[in-house]
């Protein structure tokens, strides 16, 4: 599985299953124009998870179009279970305390190539509740925007990864202030968790037996 940033909240995820002889593309958050200005070029995907339908910056769908000229993408935008391509998807119902109205977004959830996968996306709570908790146990990739005004801090952002415990953490700090302010959160962050960051890559590749088995790792992921 190979992981890529985009941007904001967006991720792709490039899944090549042995298991089950299939090559899946998963696209997170699609936004139409940054705080900086910037937009996201048109994409392919197989799959795409929007996890606030309400906001410009998670729900660019109509960018996205599937890599099979006969198929459009499978898009999820609300609390569910859903199956496509091999891949297991859940939509847990959260809260973006920090818009005006507050309002419902969605987490994204994953099992991919036999590991558990979560995009923050939208989130805007200054916590976890217990609830959710119970659903987030044994996470082994945790996905985390930082430094925008929609998301929480970046100490709750790291307070909440000690919650979770993951594997792996991948932060991906907001685009509006220049690479300098970029790595400047991202240097925060990992000060906050004790924990030092990978250099950044334009890519990286996660396969569950090269997964950490007792320290948190932090992969940091350059625009690609």
């Amino acid at each position: 599985m190979y992981i890529s940033w985009l941007g904001e909240s967006c991720t792709r995820f490039h899944v090549l299953s042995q298991i089950l002889n299939t090559e899946v593309y998963l696209l997170f958050d699609p936004y139409h124009e940054s705080p900086s200005g910037s937009k996201l070029s048109k994409l392919t995907a197989d799959i795409v998870a929007i996890s606030d339908p309400a906001s410009p910056l998670h729900n660019a769908r109509e960018r996205v179009r599937g890599r099979d000229e006969q198929k459009v993408p499978f898009v999820i935008d609300c609390p569910g279970e859903y199956e496509a391509g091999g891949v297991v998807l859940y939509g847990i119902r959260a809260e973006n305390e920090h818009w005006n109205p507050p309002h419902a977004v969605t987490l994204f959830y994953a099992e991919i190539e036999g590991m558990k996968i979560l995009s923050l996306g939208a989130f805007g709570q200054a916590k976890l509740t217990d609830a959710q908790m119970e659903i987030f146990e044994h996470i082994d990739v945790l996905i985390v925007p930082l430094g925008s005004a929609y998301h929480p801090t970046v100490a709750e952002c790291a307070g909440m990864v000690s919650q979770i415990e993951p594997r792996v953490v991948i932060p991906l700090p907001a685009s509006a202030q220049g690479k300098k302010h970029n790595d400047a959160l991202v240097t925060q962050f990992a000060k906050e968790l004790g924990i030092t960051p990978d250099a950044p890559v334009s890519k990286c590749k996660i396969i569950k037996k090269e997964l950490p088995a007792e320290e948190i790792k932090i992969i940091t992921l350059s625009l690609e």
